[in-house]
């Protein structure tokens, strides 16, 4: 049978009445659908500006300032930009970021490493990687679940003073889940110690546009935002933002250049202006959409098995809808797990955009609302929550012996250094022979894309009990480099 092509895939979709709880923002929302088509597909012609040599008067330049003026961003004491429109997604603002942030920082005659969240997504690896940083971890907290809290500014303290070196730091806020950490706070203690703040709010680039919103990115010298995750812009659409003036701009620019596609998509660039100027007029939609949230919020906490996850001990983003299964929740006598709540939930004609061993992770944005003659209403939502309540009806508890504890996250041993490891010859091991060895490879679900194990850590009993939950979970791990035979080990 022949394979159907991406645009047939792509083109289907509408017809299999699919409830998009995942990322992109837009939720393939009919009242947007008015056509970005090949006619507009265009390069650098005249008159079009230029991603990487943006003039002053210039429609992309505009784009610019219209960020700046989005997130608050102040104008830079040299007149350059202080948001960059990005067609690679956050990874590419998270790459260019953290190598001029090196590079910067070795002009001056440091010769700096990088302090970096362990919850932090893949890409900060690789950043460190090719910027060739030695890394230390600071641990968030951690609930039984094995769901990440904030990072601790306390912490933050700690490690920098233990390692001097650290003048780099990077941290996830929010996380996957939510979880906002007090930027403010880790700003001050970074810069105190003579660092630069880098914040990966990837999820976050709808919150500076909630009713009451406070600001979660003063304090960060760089902060990059998916656009498409949580706002009405098409995959790719991302900003880097420079709230400070610490970072030199044209560094930025120049690592920019060298990440990404010198073809820029101007389709995307088209997205990135209408999804911001959507974003800031829309302020019925987003008191719509966070007043809805609370009802269903309110209807969640009456599942009798299914959990919505516990925010109080920390600022999360309401918008994400965290289900935790406790240990004793079964379906036909079989421990339930994020994996198989999520194949429920696909036979109700629902998507959900991540499934953890215990949890799983629904993502709403402000496009699920739908206009009415009365107002707005959202029947995505509704339909989520409606097979939720489904699902909870069937369940029962059951004391299960062999429950799994999550909550052990705990840090590998740096053996050596990232990029060191990926350069030494490997050899491809099973993962009964790994205990000890140091790992050659990342390993990781995606989503949520954050390494288990990174090059030059030890393969330990607390990271091989991690790969092992998420199997017996039937969560999928991908290994990078590719390893059919294993574990790449040194």
């Amino acid at each position: 049978m022949k394979k159907a092509s991406l645009e047939e895939m792509l083109k289907s979709l509408d017809g299999q009445g699919l409830i998009p709880m995942h990322m992109p923002g837009h939720k393939r929302s009919g009242e947007l659908c008015d056509g970005l088509p090949y006619s507009m597909d265009v390069t650098e012609i005249r008159g079009f500006d230029d991603l990487h040599g943006m003039e002053e008067d210039g429609c992309i330049r505009s784009i610019c300032r219209l960020a700046e003026e989005a997130y608050d961003i102040s104008t830079r004491a040299d007149s350059k930009t202080s948001a960059y429109p990005l067609v690679g997604g956050s990874t590419v603002g998270i790459l260019a970021a953290v190598r001029a942030t090196a590079m910067q920082l070795r002009r001056s005659g440091d010769e700096p490493e990088i302090l970096m969240a362990r919850n932090c997504h893949k890409s900060v690896w690789h950043a460190a990687e090719l910027a060739r940083l030695s890394a230390h971890y600071v641990m968030p907290t951690a609930d039984e679940n094995g769901i990440f809290g904030g990072v601790s500014p306390i912490e933050i303290d700690r490690l920098l003073s233990a390692h001097p070196a650290c003048k780099i730091v990077v941290i996830t806020s929010p996380s996957y889940e939510g979880v906002i950490s007090d930027v403010g706070k880790i700003g001050d203690v970074v810069h105190r110690h003579g660092g630069l703040l880098l914040v990966d709010a990837a999820h976050g680039a709808h919150l500076p546009f909630l009713p009451n919103a406070k600001s979660v990115f003063d304090g960060a010298d760089a902060v990059v935002v998916s656009l498409h995750k949580t706002l009405p812009a098409l995959t790719g659409c991302a900003l880097l933002l420079l709230p400070s003036q610490s970072l030199d701009s044209s560094l930025v620019a120049r690592e920019l250049n060298v990440f990404e596609t010198s073809s820029p998509s101007y389709v995307l660039l088209c997205s990135i202006e209408r999804s911001i100027s959507l974003a800031m007029q829309e302020k019925m939609r987003f008191a719509a959409y966070v007043d809805k949230l609370k009802s269903a919020r309110a209807r969640l906490l009456n599942l009798k098995h299914l959990s919505l996850y516990s925010q109080s001990k920390f600022d999360c983003d309401e918008g994400k809808l965290v289900l935790v299964i406790p240990p004793s929740v079964t379906l036909d006598g079989k421990a339930l797990t994020g994996g198989s709540l999520a194949d429920l939930l696909r036979l109700r004609k629902i998507e959900i955009e991540m499934s953890a061993p215990r949890y799983v992770v629904a993502m709403t944005s402000a496009w699920d609302m739908v206009r009415t003659d009365s107002g707005y209403a959202s029947p995505n939502i509704d339909a989520f929550i409606d097979a939720l309540s489904e699902i909870d009806a069937l369940l029962d508890f059951t004391d299960l012996p062999d429950a799994k504890d999550f909550s052990a996250h705990s840090l590998p041993t740096v053996r050596i250094a990232t990029h060191d490891a990926l350069e030494r010859p490997a050899t491809a091991v099973p993962l009964d022979a790994v205990s000890g060895k140091t790992s050659a490879c990342y390993v990781w679900a995606y989503p949520p894309g954050i390494p288990l194990i990174a090059p030059g850590e030890v393969f330990d009993n607390s990271v091989i009990t991690s790969i092992k939950n998420h199997t017996d979970s039937s969560i999928s791990l991908r290994i990078q480099p590719d390893c059919k035979d294993g574990f790449w080990v040194i």
